[in-house]
């Protein structure tokens, strides 16, 4: 098998329109599940990066309240990665048997 048409093919298979309405639920449905993780760790992003801009600020102040809140939006950040995994593998639990079915039966369409 030609690995650069199967990569051609899935490329194409992205970009091209979907006239079945169980394939464009399929999408849908695969869009719901990776939502919620990006979004929770979206926000988690722009937390930590608060953290950081604002132990910046702080350590004018207070060197040490600075320094601790650097590390805590250092660390979060570290995290985020991990985070993102961790809620997506729930989600993928849970609108797994949605999928495969609905996958299943665009397959049998086509």
């Amino acid at each position: 098998m030609n690995t650069e048409q199967s990569y051609a093919a899935s490329i194409a298979a992205q970009y091209a329109p979907l006239t079945s309405r169980k394939a464009i639920a399929l999408r849908k449905l695969d869009r719901k599940a990776k939502q919620v993780s990006k979004r929770i760790t979206s926000a988690a992003g722009f937390v930590a990066c608060l953290l950081l801009f604002a132990s910046l600020l702080i350590q004018e102040i207070n060197l040490f309240l600075g320094i601790v809140l650097g590390i805590i939006g250092l660390c979060l950040i570290s995290g985020l990665p991990f985070l993102y995994h961790k809620l997506w593998e729930k989600a993928r639990e849970q609108y797994t048997w949605d999928i495969v079915t609905l996958a299943k039966q665009v397959w049998e369409e086509a």
